[in-house]
């Protein structure tokens, strides 16, 4: 079994929809079917709600709607 780490651009891309994101989701089947782990690192959570919650106010949501969203979005890591 593959073991593959994210780094922060890597789950930010695929949260944002920043660029092409098929190698991406490719990786993530992989996982789903049992044929790689993937990992993040504990310290990239805060980096990732702080970067994402500001790109999303950046495209037009208010604070709370953001911060909502960035939450759901850390929780499906889980």
């Amino acid at each position: 079994m593959k073991h593959l780490v994210f780094d922060v651009n890597v789950v930010l891309d695929l949260w944002l929809n920043r660029g092409d994101t098929t190698v991406i989701e490719a990786l993530l089947e992989r996982s789903r079917a049992g044929e790689a782990r993937v990992w993040i690192a504990a310290s990239s959570l805060p980096i990732l709600h702080y970067v994402c919650r500001n790109e999303l106010k950046k495209r037009g949501a208010d604070g709370a709607e953001a911060a909502a969203l960035t939450s759901r979005l850390a929780q499906s890591l889980l």
